[in-house]
């Protein structure tokens, strides 16, 4: 057997002692990764302040013209609906200002109904409109207007609404966010079909 001096037994015996003393090396975990950013913000906050401008318009509409109340307020609630589905954040901070009309998401994202119980409006380019000499928007309509000139301002906010939406759909990144502007866009196609029908049945009284 061979021989072990004792400082080579000494050496050994500390290094033995000092690796039962040292704590196990542990991993140390990945930082918690940053939520991924939104490609389409940008867009969804443009989409979302139209939304409002087109809700605050049904409401100036319906406070304007009463009578259209039982029309309106249907198509207020699927613009609201509109807005939870591409803002929630945006929709949560409108809902309390409405009261003639129902909360956000109470409204089907689908088509509205036929011109017999249903109608709609909006704001976005009222201004240019006025500047042009063709009827004014709903949103800034004075108690002079008649209720077929308001809708027929409302028809024409909802199909320039209809188009915004109609080319965000070829820029959006997000698959679901783009299903949802595709149906925005055709439920506002349809409130501008049902609007007109309702000014030339207003107009023809």
């Amino acid at each position: 057997m061979p021989r072990v001096e004792r400082r080579d037994f000494l050496v050994l015996g500390g290094a033995l002692a000092l690796g039962a003393c040292t704590p196990a090396t542990r991993p140390t975990p990945p930082p918690p990764s940053e939520p991924a950013s939104d490609p389409d913000a940008d867009l969804r906050a443009a989409t979302a302040a139209s939304e409002l401008a087109l809700i605050a318009a049904y409401r100036t509409a319906i406070t304007a013209f009463p009578e259209l109340g039982s029309q309106l307020r249907p198509l207020a609630a699927q613009h609201e609906s509109h807005l939870a589905a591409i803002d929630p954040a945006a929709a949560s901070g409108a809902a309390s200002a409405a009261p003639g009309t129902s909360s956000p998401g109470s409204a089907a994202l689908g088509p509205v109904a036929s011109p017999a119980s249903s109608g709609g409006t909006s704001t976005p380019s009222s201004e240019d409109r006025v500047a042009e000499g063709s009827a004014p928007a709903a949103g800034d309509g004075p108690p002079a207007w008649t209720a077929a000139q308001a809708l027929t301002a409302l028809a024409e906010e909802e199909s320039a609404a209809q188009q915004q939406r109609a080319t965000a759909c070829d820029g959006v990144q997000e698959a679901a966010l783009a299903r949802v502007l595709c149906l925005v866009a055709a439920s506002e196609g349809q409130h501008a079909v049902v609007l007109t029908a309702w000014s030339e049945r207003e107009a023809g009284r």
